[in-house]
């Protein structure tokens, strides 16, 4: 039996160059940085139950018998490549780097390209795990926003914990939300000094107060400083191991 699927998918994806026969225009990005794709609404449908439900004669919209779909929260790079995937089932990711990678690990997470999205985990761990551990944060608050990231979850997990440095000396270690500081103080191969833990907890909670204020000079603190700092930690200080702490290290401190 011979194997035509290259020419087949070569003469599929001619569709997306050429944009004959399309039935749908696909409006990725916002403003400016908007850019219209047009494609085929039975080819995405066969391809995506995201898009067979979107583009179904119940949600789906026409304008002079073309379906317009809107997606501002897409770039139109992304959408590129998640067309090209959908016409060719190819992908190449040679030329992309490891935010724009995110952000397809994103895309597709949701439009439901379960294939794809595993295998853009796989690709990261691989070959863009350098990236992830020079920025960490952004990293963070990616694969724990979307539920399809399991890979990608366990292996940051395990690098921070390693190397919790990379994330407490990050400097976008400020702006990581209080659950992901939490999953991290309640995860026992931290392998960190827990007074170093401590320090790097206090200075996100300082870094959040309405106020900046010298946490070596509490004379200049009034109450209301240290009660908005106690609702900032108030949920954190239960997760660190004071007990590891002697109480002369902590005072010097």
């Amino acid at each position: 039996m011979e194997n035509f699927l290259l020419d087949l998918s070569q003469d599929i994806g001619q569709l997306l160059t050429t944009g004959d026969g399309h039935d749908l225009i696909i409006q990725a990005g916002e403003g400016q940085n908007m850019k219209e794709f047009f494609a085929h609404s039975l080819i995405l449908s066969a391809r995506s139950t995201y898009f067979k439900t979107a583009l179904s004669k119940e949600w789906a919209k026409k304008e002079n018998g073309i379906i317009i779909f809107k997606k501002p929260n897409i770039s139109p790079e992304i959408i590129e490549l998640i067309l090209k995937y959908f016409y060719t089932g190819l992908v190449n990711f040679d030329k992309q780097n490891g935010a724009q990678m995110l952000k397809l690990l994103m895309a597709s997470d949701e439009l439901n390209l379960h294939k794809l999205s595993d295998f853009i985990q796989t690709y990261l761990i691989d070959n863009q795990a350098e990236y992830l551990k020079n920025d960490p944060v952004g990293a963070l608050q990616i694969v724990f926003r979307y539920e399809g990231c399991e890979d990608l979850r366990k292996f940051c997990l395990d690098a921070i914990c390693k190397n919790p440095k990379t994330l407490f000396e990050s400097p976008k270690f400020t702006s990581l939300e209080k659950d992901l500081i939490i999953l991290f103080l309640k995860n026992n191969e931290l392998e960190m000094e827990e007074i170093e833990i401590w320090e790097f907890v206090l200075k996100w909670a300082l870094e959040r107060m309405s106020t900046q204020h010298n946490v070596d000079d509490l004379s200049q603190w009034t109450s209301s400083n240290f009660e908005e700092l106690e609702k900032i930690l108030h949920d954190l200080i239960p997760h660190i191991r004071w007990f590891q702490i002697p109480a002369k290290v902590f005072w010097r401190k």
